[in-house]
């Protein structure tokens, strides 16, 4: 049997996703975001590329998940925290958000890292960039995991 990175990736993006936020988006969709850098420094890095990453594994694992249509929303942070975080909170009050990837920037992570708290929304990071002080480190934890 073939590992599929890609597939269970998002599997466990979605499962930690709606365990902690099934119950808050009552809609028909489970939804995915994405706040990146798609035009600065760190474009080639995760970019465009992360984008079509994420769309080939949502449609390898199906377009639904327990019934909800999955919607995969994508944004350019611009290297700017404000930015990052403040299309995060959009996303969260209008989108219904479930999860939010990314954070390819310190900065913007650092920024991100406030809104699953107020919101309710988790925010993964697959890149270890929030990892600079216990201080920072704990509020990750607590606002991404501990909700």
């Amino acid at each position: 049997m073939k590992f599929n990175c890609k597939k269970t990736l998002l599997a466990i993006a979605v499962s930690m996703g709606l365990g902690a936020t099934f119950t808050a988006n009552a809609g028909n969709e489970v939804v995915i975001g994405d706040i990146d850098d798609m035009s600065g420094l760190y474009a080639d890095v995760i970019g465009q590329g992360g984008i079509e990453a994420v769309k080939m594994a949502i449609s390898d694992f199906g377009p639904t998940v327990l019934g909800k249509k999955i919607v995969f929303l994508s944004a350019d942070h611009q290297n700017k925290p404000d930015v990052g975080s403040s299309k995060f909170r959009e996303w969260a009050d209008k989108n219904e958000l479930n999860m939010l990837l990314g954070g390819s920037n310190t900065g913007v992570s650092l920024a991100m890292a406030k809104v699953p708290g107020e919101k309710k929304s988790p925010l993964h990071r697959s890149r270890r960039s929030w990892l600079l002080t216990d201080q920072s480190r704990l509020q990750c934890l607590h606002r991404s995991l501990l909700l």
